[in-house]
């Protein structure tokens, strides 16, 4: 059972981190979104022009450089 508990230290500690920058990255992400520019050019950004799908991507993008962080964070552990 003492052979666990450092590798269950070690876990807890990166679900831990895992859960800190997926948090911060979504909360950076929406507080970017809710900007006074922001909201003005989503009223005239239309889903599916250019600029709205270059939009779209980058967010998404975002997301999945979030996602790899947190794997980074698990391969270097």
């Amino acid at each position: 059972m003492e052979a666990l508990a450092p590798q269950f230290a070690v876990a807890t500690a990166m679900a831990v981190l895992c859960v800190v920058i997926h948090g911060t990255g979504l909360f950076s992400l929406a507080r970017a979104l809710r900007s006074e520019a922001a909201v003005e050019r989503m009223e005239r950004l239309a889903p599916l022009s250019p600029r709205g799908v270059a939009f779209t991507l980058a967010i998404v993008m975002a997301i999945l450089a979030l996602h790899g962080l947190e794997i980074w964070a698990f391969a270097l552990a």
